[in-house]
């Protein structure tokens, strides 16, 4: 799968990048899959073949270890990212919509303590997330 191909995908689902080999990803993954009732979201571990070339152009200067959405053509980092899904999953998790009067830099200052421990607070798989029959389909 290209960039061009990701983007255009991207138009309609919004495409969630992230760590396979995390827990806390992976958790957040099956957190969204579970909430995500209208099948609105996409995702692609960062160490798939799909992924690996294609998130290093899109994420480019970021750090690759962030989690990276694609929206619309538009790309989200770090705690954007969040807000990107509580928003995409409407009802009472706007409420947590409020995480938007903070500053991004102050966000992503806590965004990024997580990531930097996310390994030894949450564990780390062995190999990289697979998701079941059933939701097969909403993983590129």
């Amino acid at each position: 799968m290209t960039v061009e191909e990701m983007e255009k995908i991207s138009y309609q689902h919004p495409i969630i990048f992230f760590d396979g080999l995390c827990v806390l990803c992976a958790g957040s993954v099956r957190f969204i899959l579970k909430h995500d009732k209208k099948g609105v979201f996409r995702y692609c571990p960062l160490q798939s073949n799909s992924a690996t070339s294609i998130a290093k152009e899109i994420v480019k200067d970021e750090d690759y270890e962030t989690v990276v959405a694609l929206f619309r053509g538009k790309k989200y980092f770090k705690s954007d990212v969040t807000l990107l899904v509580i928003e995409q999953l409407g009802g009472a998790w706007k409420l947590l919509g409020f995480l938007k009067i903070f500053p991004r830099s102050i966000r992503d200052w806590f965004y990024a303590i997580i990531v930097k421990h996310r390994y030894s607070w949450f564990g780390k798989r062995d190999s990289c997330y697979r998701p079941t029959a059933e939701q097969e389909s909403r993983f590129l």
